[in-house]
């Protein structure tokens, strides 16, 4: 159980290798989702209810409650997803560093590797296109925040644009960009169910990471106390 928690909190707090920002993610498809299906709000109404009437002698109404916790899911919404845009300012170099990498490989592989050719191009092509997505919307940073660069028109345009660029190079979140774009009609709620369900499959590998650098950390303490336990017993100490 203690393990279970530190890889926890490791995973929580994991802003370097990505684990705090799909943290972030997951929250934000859940705010999307209880802004857009009834029942979940409800529901969401009605834990918040039984909160209320165990901490207070005048409870207000779930009716009360609606409009002011469904703007304040909204504005969760918004500011997690500008939140999360941090942490990828730079992403874009990344990828085209990745793409530069594989362009450099293929080009030195022998007569026998040839063959995976296709994949290898498939793979370019990937990286190449989410880079130009990352550009994009790092290039629209500050007018998200409101200072206006490209200008509200433009910022709109541009965005729409590195959105494609995010329908070509990844199809398990198409639905996202999608969307966006006008490709695929669907609504906010079933984006936010298909974010959730690729924030958890990205997020495994993510957390499996998380658990083996907790057990490499303890496996180190261990040690360390074995062989101070050692020194002790031999009588021998460092100087």
């Amino acid at each position: 159980m203690g393990r279970t928690f530190e890889q926890f909190v490791k995973f929580g707090t994991d802003a370097e290798k990505a684990g705090l920002e799909r943290t972030f993610r997951l929250f934000q498809a859940t705010a999307q989702i209880l802004t857009s299906y009834t029942l979940p709000f409800t529901c969401l109404l009605y834990l918040l209810d039984s909160f209320s009437f165990s901490l207070s002698t005048n409870p207000s109404s779930s009716s009360s409650k609606e409009v002011p916790v469904y703007a304040s899911l909204l504005l969760l919404r918004s500011n997690l997803a500008l939140a999360r845009r941090y942490f990828r300012i730079f992403r874009f170099l990344e990828s085209f560093g990745t793409a530069r990498k594989l362009l450099s490989s293929s080009q030195n592989q022998n007569q026998n590797q040839k063959d995976n050719d296709t994949v290898i191009w498939l793979d370019i092509f990937k990286q190449t296109f989410n880079g130009m997505y990352l550009l994009l919307e790092s290039s629209t940073f500050f007018d998200a925040i409101g200072l206006q660069v490209w200008g509200k028109e433009m910022e709109k345009v541009v965005s729409v644009e590195g959105q494609r660029f995010w329908v070509v190079s990844d199809g398990l979140d198409i639905l996202i960009p999608g969307s966006i774009v006008g490709w695929i009609p669907v609504d906010a709620g079933i984006v936010g169910l298909a974010m959730f369900v690729t924030t958890v499959l990205t997020s495994v590998d993510i957390w499996d990471r998380c658990g083996r650098e907790v057990v490499a950390a303890a496996g180190g303490q261990d040690q360390g106390r074995i062989e101070k336990k050692g020194k002790k017993g031999t009588g021998k100490v460092d100087k």
